[in-house]
């Protein structure tokens, strides 16, 4: 990432899941299922967040797509797409 931001290339990189992003997300997750048990409505949103991982030198924009699709007994399917940085 260093080296694109200083030599002005543009990115798009996906980042492994960990705790403090999935405790970001937890709460859009958890809004989306309340919405589909209401709807019955698939739902879907995209999210964009700042975030610094301890290794980089700054904070970075990070996109998260969410989807809930489906019931399964008394669990939603959460398709967490992955988290992105891009520039």
């Amino acid at each position: 990432m260093r080296w694109c931001e200083r030599h002005g290339v543009g990115y798009v990189l996906g980042i492994a899941r960990n705790a403090r992003l999935e405790a970001i997300v937890s709460m859009t997750e958890l809004a989306l299922g309340e919405q589909y048990a209401a709807s019955g409505v698939k739902q879907r949103e995209i999210g964009r967040f700042i975030y610094a991982a301890h290794s980089w030198d700054r904070e970075r924009s990070v996109d998260h797509p969410t989807r809930i699709r489906a019931r399964v007994s008394e669990f939603l399917c959460v398709s967490g797409l992955g988290f992105t940085v891009t520039r």
